[in-house]
């Protein structure tokens, strides 16, 4: 389950919108790639986020979140529908045992993952499912409509036991 499919396109006070406005029509008018199907053949890749990925424009990446059960080499097609006509292309796909360099993927994995939970739990409550974001949330040290986290300082310091103001800057948006 997934809700809108939105971009993102910044306009500064002193710009006009008419620039990212006509991007907007212009992606909006032409899909690039449509009911894209994947088969991972003979990977064991589960729990994957979109469920069903979005259609593509022009430039504009496939992102998923997945997870595997067993490492291994093989091979993703994909299929779909490129300007009305059927597309299909294939991927060599290598799952490593472990990547050292990729340990923040299985937060992201995370995060996907109570994104999708919680969108169906707007659509259709169910205390399990609150139990289940707060379980993967807690797992994976992150907060969610159901955890926080406090950061407790265990040392106390003062200025020779006097407390003194400290200015913090902030920055001020443009």
């Amino acid at each position: 389950l997934q809700f809108g499919h939105g971009a993102v396109d910044y306009v500064l006070p002193q710009d006009t919108a008419e620039a990212p406005v006509r991007r907007f029509y212009d992606r909006i008018r032409n899909p690039y790639l449509t009911d894209i199907d994947l088969d991972w053949v003979d990977l064991k890749v589960q729990d994957l986020y979109p469920e069903r990925p979005p259609d593509l424009y022009l430039g504009q990446p496939i992102v998923l979140h997945g997870r595997y059960t067993r490492p291994g080499t093989g091979e993703l097609t994909m299929r779909a529908r490129l300007g009305g006509r059927p597309y299909e292309q294939r991927f060599a796909v290598h799952l490593p045992e472990r990547h050292e360099e990729g340990e923040a993927i299985g937060t992201l994995w995370a995060r996907a993952r109570i994104e999708d939970l919680s969108a169906r739990q707007i659509v259709s409550p169910s205390p399990e499912r609150i139990e289940e974001i707060t379980d993967v949330a807690l797992a994976h040290r992150l907060v969610s409509a159901y955890t926080s986290f406090v950061a407790i300082e265990k040392q106390i310091v003062t200025d020779q036991g006097e407390s003194r103001l400290v200015e913090v800057p902030v920055p001020i948006p443009e």
